[in-house]
């Protein structure tokens, strides 16, 4: 599953990476045609100016030289507008928003079990919760990975009727094999209730603190 995880972030990055390039790309061919409308305006006016001076029109002179800066500033703006709308339009999705959707379940809903997504796929979305600064969303989402964990190894069993404590008495049962199971998932459960059913604040180290229990469990302690 990590060579997975490789491949799979790898593959991002590089769709990332010829998405810039493209744009980059955009941007020069861009400015480049650009930049020639420019300058055969510059030289046209030139011209005009040099016909002008030699006639003797000054008013003219002076018509063809607020033409052209009229011009290059509505053709600036245009590029501008042109360039952010790409930009806006194109862009990749980020952040923890669209990772949620490619999952598919709502860490936030408290109807979502934890046989909705397999173990991995929770430890994922916890772990990018975190980097966003959703601490209590990611503890949610490592305990769900647990539970996914803990019912891989059928020493739980998910079902929508269960509360938490039933999962411990569950686990206490099945798991008597492994004693020091418990009592890591007990102190897991504890915080977990308190930072999701209770006021406790949680910050990124409790997280943490939770996510190395998880790691305890899966390696069966």
């Amino acid at each position: 599953m990590a060579r997975e995880e490789v491949v799979e972030e790898d593959s991002e990055k590089g769709v990332i990476t010829r998405f810039v390039e493209r744009i980059g790309d955009l941007a020069r061919n861009v400015v480049r045609t650009v930049l020639g409308w420019i300058g055969d305006l510059v030289r046209n006016v030139f011209r005009s100016e040099r016909t002008n001076k030699a006639s003797g029109s000054s008013f003219s002179w002076m018509t063809s030289r607020l033409l052209l800066f009229v011009l290059l500033a509505a053709v600036l703006s245009a590029l501008a507008v042109f360039l952010l709308r790409v930009w806006r339009g194109k862009r990749p999705a980020t952040g923890v928003r669209a990772e949620e959707i490619r999952l598919g379940p709502d860490v936030a809903d408290e109807s979502v079990r934890a046989d909705q997504l397999p173990e991995d796929g929770w430890t994922r979305l916890a772990r990018q919760l975190l980097e966003q600064g959703e601490f209590r969303l990611a503890m949610r989402a490592f305990y769900l990975a647990s539970l996914a964990h803990l019912a891989q190894r059928n020493l739980i069993g998910i079902a929508r009727f269960k509360s938490n404590r039933d999962y411990e008495d569950e686990l206490g049962r099945r798991g008597h094999a492994i004693p020091n199971l418990l009592p890591v998932f007990r102190e897991n459960l504890s915080m977990f209730e308190r930072i999701w059913y209770g006021v406790h604040e949680v910050n990124r180290e409790l997280v943490q603190h939770f996510a190395a229990n998880v790691d305890k469990i899966k390696a069966g302690t």
